[in-house]
This record gives structure tokens, C-alpha cells and sequence, in this order.
């Protein structure tokens, strides 16, 4: 996804631990990370940044995907993962609101979680932790 550069958006990659095993659909967990980095190149901004990491810890693996972009205001933060959802900075007509809702869906369907931090005009970090 790195040669979509839309935007002028730089995608690179943050921590990436090495030998990170983890058993689950290949198909699925790619739709997620494809759609965080989607939205990240959507709601970037113009010669930004998306860094995309993955971790270990002894119980889980961990993946996020950070941008530098719009951002999300807080008391729309939870409302993001409701199904055809598009907050104010999405209603240029883009997309149906469901991005969000599959790749929470596709998490949970693996016994994780979804994290966001986002800041309003700052940038947004969404976080996956799935257990091992």
C-alpha cells in the first residue's frame, strides 16, 4: 500500500518486531489492516505520515496504524465503529460507513480488541491487540 502515496502521504513502518507468529484468517486480519490504512490515506493530510507497527508482548500481538491526519473529535471517537457512521470530516460523500465496524467486527471474531487516541487536527492511532 505504500505506492499508493495519495497525498503525497508517506507510509512507513514504525516497530516491526521479527519472528511474530500468530494463527488466525490471513483473509480477514488483511481487510482490517487494509482499511486502517485506507482511512489513514483518506482522512490524511497532504505530505503526511501513516507508521504502521507490530508487537509482541507475552499474551498478545499487537498492530498499529498512526497517522498525522484530521483526526477524530473525542465525543465522536466511540460512534466511529457503528455501522454507516461518517463523522463530519467524512461527508464529502467517500466510502459507506462501514470500514470501521469490519475491521472492529474481524477483531473481536479473533478474540481481541480495537484502541483508538485520536486528537482533533492532530491524528489518529488505531491499535489491535490480539491475544496469542
Amino acid at each position: 500500500m505504500a505506492l499508493i502515496r495519495e497525498n503525497n502521504i508517506e507510509l512507513s513502518y514504525g516497530n516491526i518486531e521479527k519472528e511474530i507468529f500468530y494463527t488466525g484468517n490471513k483473509a480477514l486480519l488483511g481487510r482490517a489492516l487494509t482499511n486502517l490504512i485506507s482511512n489513514a490515506y483518506r482522512y490524511g493530510k497532504e505530505n503526511g505520515h501513516i507508521i504502521v507497527s507490530l508487537q509482541k508482548t507475552e499474551a498478545s500481538v499487537i498492530i498499529s496504524v498512526q497517522d498525522d491526519g484530521v483526526g477524530i473529535a473525542e465525543d465522536e471517537q466511540k460512534k466511529v465503529f457503528h455501522r454507516f457512521y461518517q463523522g463530519d470530516n467524512s461527508r464529502g460523500g467517500i466510502g459507506t460507513g462501514l470500514g470501521l465496524s469490519m475491521v472492529e467486527e474481524i477483531v473481536h471474531l479473533h478474540g481481541g480488541r480495537i484502541l483508538l487516541e485520536s486528537k482533533k487536527d492532530l491524528g489518529s492511532t488505531f491499535t489491535i491487540i490480539l491475544p496469542l
